[in-house]
């Protein structure tokens, strides 16, 4: 009997600012990942809930409408141990406050390095194993 090969690992990533939204979907892809975009908080609920199986999501903090904050407690009364990856070119205590709020989460500042975008969003969806 033939195993079916492994799901791969479904991150949305949401920000408002459409050049960096695309360097995070290519580089999440090139990762492996499947990326699916979002250009705001409410398109990201729409994308949650047509695909249940997420496993991350990435998202900014400040954008029109609904914030990135507002988009993680909607996304955690769906799925309470999705971990978040918040992105942000604000201040350190908004950061501090943001990450207080949410167990399994990350902070990235913009602008950032891909390659440490990569690393935090690794550490989210790998995390290495505990002894």
């Amino acid at each position: 009997m033939p195993t079916s090969p492994a799901r791969r690992i479904t991150i949305i990533a949401v920000d408002d600012e459409v050049t960096v939204l695309a360097l995070m979907v290519e580089t999440l892809e090139d990762m492996g990942f499947e990326a699916l975009a979002a250009t705001g908080a409410e398109s990201a609920m729409a994308l949650m809930a047509a695909h249940p199986e997420v496993d991350l999501l990435v998202t900014d903090v400040r954008m029109p409408g609904m914030t990135g904050v507002e988009l993680a407690t909607e996304a955690r009364q769906q799925h309470p141990n999705m971990p978040i990856v918040f992105v942000t070119g604000y201040a350190a205590e908004l950061q501090n406050g943001v990450r207080n709020l949410f167990s399994k989460s990350a902070m990235l500042t913009k602008p950032f390095r891909l390659d440490s975008f990569a690393d935090t969003v690794k550490s989210m969806v790998c995390p290495a194993p505990t002894n």
